[in-house]
């Protein structure tokens, strides 16, 4: 991943969706670069389930199903 401080754009956004494991097999399909934590795409967070996938231009983009505000 390029680390360049100096890029403009978005650098991070989020999704929710209803079902996140039906969510997280359509897009397997067409791309593969999530990023884990401990070892997993799906972790549990502020009641409620995320995974992230990265762009190929560095950007995350989280999806989540439980809004935390």
């Amino acid at each position: 991943m390029n680390k360049n401080e100096n890029r403009v754009g978005i650098v991070h956004v989020c999704f929710f969706v209803e079902n996140i494991e039906n969510e997280l097999e359509r897009i397997k399909l067409i791309y593969k670069n999530f990023k884990l934590k401990d070892n997993e795409i799906i972790y549990n967070v502020e009641g409620g389930k995320l995974f992230k996938i990265i762009s190929p231009e560095g950007s995350i983009i989280e999806i989540r199903n439980n809004p935390s505000f």
